[in-house]
């Protein structure tokens, strides 16, 4: 879905409606700016393009948590379930020490494979739980006062944010610093090819960022000088260029 928004008696755009929240957040648009939504009739505020996008990604995140935890269950389940005991009869052949040739051949093998596989099955569970914790959840954030945190915590949000689908598969990626976007972000459409990538520098769009049709052809081309578009380039579906200028 893609949005044309009209600031400064300008219009603005194409953008993708999933880097909408983004340009909010970094003060390039306000969400008392007008914008028009593609398939739509007319101009609405900007709040309200916002509005239906946090409940779409609301109730999208709400289903993506629900297998998450499902999943998460499912390998507890596993690692608290006790091992069945083997009931087979053993050969009474004995040895000096009481123990027969098979018996002492099978344990030595039995010893060091079963601590073996539980820490590898409890080391493949943290690090996917970890791993996984480590990219936070783009729908735990909210904004105050132009500073982002995460729900709970009362420092600036650092680190990676993530936008899933309800496959789990990421839309949208960002890099926080000090609660603001800062560093690398690159958006995706939902069959999985990348739409959008750029840079954030405190909080404002700076340097190249990138706009992609679906199969993969650049669609438009942005030079961002902390926050304020300094050139733009756009290309039609067949690689065409249409536009050029700031």
């Amino acid at each position: 879905m893609q949005v044309y928004v009209s600031k400064d008696q300008r219009q603005w755009g194409p953008y993708e409606a999933t880097h909408v929240p983004s340009l909010i957040e970094c003060g390039s648009f306000t969400l008392e700016d007008w914008a028009w939504v593609e398939g739509q009739t007319e101009w609405v505020p900007l709040a309200r393009v916002q509005q239906t996008l946090l409940e779409e990604e609301a109730a999208k995140a709400a289903v993506v948590h629900q297998r998450v935890e499902q999943a998460r269950g499912k390998w507890r389940r596993k690692l608290t379930t006790p091992l069945p005991s083997s009931n087979k009869p053993h050969r009474m052949d004995q040895r000096k020490d009481g123990t027969s040739p098979e018996q002492a051949k099978k344990a030595a093998w039995k010893r060091p494979i079963l601590p073996a596989v539980l820490v590898v099955g409890l080391a493949v569970l943290l690090g996917w739980y970890f791993w996984g914790g480590a990219v936070a959840d783009y729908n735990s954030l909210f904004l105050e006062e132009g500073i982002v945190y995460q729900s709970d915590a009362e420092e600036p949000f650092e680190g990676t944010a993530a936008m899933r689908d309800a496959k789990g598969k990421v839309l949208y990626k960002a890099n926080y610093r000090k609660g603001r976007l800062h560093g690398k972000f690159v958006s995706f459409y939902d069959g999985g090819a990348k739409e959008s990538e750029g840079r954030m520098k405190e909080g404002q769009l700076h340097g190249k960022v990138v706009y992609y049709y679906p199969d993969g052809k650049k669609k438009s081309r942005y030079e961002y000088e902390n926050g304020t578009a300094t050139s733009r380039e756009n290309w039609d579906a067949m690689g065409k260029e249409i536009t050029r200028g700031p």
